[in-house]
């Protein structure tokens, strides 16, 4: 599956684009997808996730624009 990340603010600034777009296998889950964004931006990731992949500081993450802690 294609998914698209919107980034705003410090990601924003960080990585230097306002969208990533990237490939998953189905079934994936939202710990795939931050695992595979700290090893795609290794150096970067260090700002946002600590050496266990979790989120450093507070994070807006929607899936279908829903908050994730919502989404089952």
């Amino acid at each position: 599956m294609q998914v698209k990340i919107r980034l705003y603010g410090h990601a924003k600034r960080l990585l230097g684009d306002s969208e990533l777009e990237v490939r998953l296998d189905g079934g994936s889950t939202l710990r795939d997808l931050i695992d595979r964004i700290g090893r795609e931006y290794e150096k970067e990731a260090g700002q946002f996730f600590d050496p266990a992949s979790n989120i450093r500081f507070p994070m807006m993450i929607l899936v279908g624009g829903k908050d994730h802690r919502s989404v089952g």
